[in-house]
């Protein structure tokens, strides 16, 4: 079916709709899965260049240990103090279907 705008659309079936939602969730993944970083710096969480932002609702990511590292809301990493922690990242799809990822960081 063609919309008005031009754009088109089309009805899936259950199985198709769980099919295409699988696929959606395999490109969430972010390009490292390991970070290491000097003291007193930063970098920032980049999320796999396959992920289309379009299926995104939220990204929200947390420190393990914010004695050693902070995030922000945008996945901007600040190290504190030498050590290792983990940042945790929630993705949420349109649909409501999250997946949490993990970024294991070393601070020198």
């Amino acid at each position: 079916m063609t919309l008005a705008s031009g754009n088109s659309y089309e009805l899936l079936t259950e199985k198709k709709a769980k099919s295409v939602e699988k696929q959606i969730l395999e490109t969430v993944k972010t390009k490292n899965t390991k970070l290491s970083l000097d003291k007193e710096t930063s970098t920032k969480i980049q999320m796999s260049s396959k992920l289309n932002p379009e299926n995104i609702k939220t990204i929200t990511y947390s420190s393990g240990d914010k004695s050693v590292l902070t995030v922000s809301k945008t996945g901007k990493i600040t190290s504190k103090k030498s050590g290792s922690a983990s940042v945790k990242i929630k993705v949420t799809l349109k649909n409501g279907k999250t997946k949490i990822l993990t970024v294991k960081v070393s601070v020198k």
